[in-house]
C-alpha cells in the first residue's frame, strides 16, 4: 500500500488500507504498518498518530524508525522527533 501511495495510485493504496484495517478487527496488525501507509499518502498527522500507537504497543519494527526511508518526510516534524526521543533514538 505504501508503494502504491508514493507511485500516485492513492485509490488503490486506500483500498489496501481499508482491507488492512478490517483485518485488524480480526487479528493483530501493527500500527507501524498503518503509519507507513499514511506516510506514503502524505497524511503526516495520521502517520504520526499511528506511530505513537506503535510505540505504545511496543511494535518491533519501531527499531527501524530512525532509518526507515518511508518516514523521511516526517523526520523534521516535532511530534515525530518526540516519539524518537521517547525511544532514545535522538538526544
Amino acid at each position: 500500500a505504501h508503494a502504491l501511495a508514493v507511485c500516485g495510485r492513492t485509490q488503490e493504496a486506500r483500498e489496501c488500507l481499508g482491507r488492512l484495517r478490517a483485518l485488524a478487527s480480526e487479528r493483530y496488525v501493527s500500527a507501524y504498518f498503518l503509519a507507513e501507509i499514511h506516510a506514503g499518502l502524505g497524511e503526516t498527522a495520521e502517520a504520526i498518530r499511528w506511530l505513537d500507537l506503535a510505540y505504545e504497543e511496543r511494535a518491533v519494527p519501531m527499531i527501524s524508525l530512525q532509518v526507515n526511508p518511508k518516514f523521511d518526510a516526517l523526520r523534521e516534524h516535532a511530534d515525530f522527533q518526540a516519539i524518537a526521543r521517547r525511544m532514545g533514538l535522538w538526544d
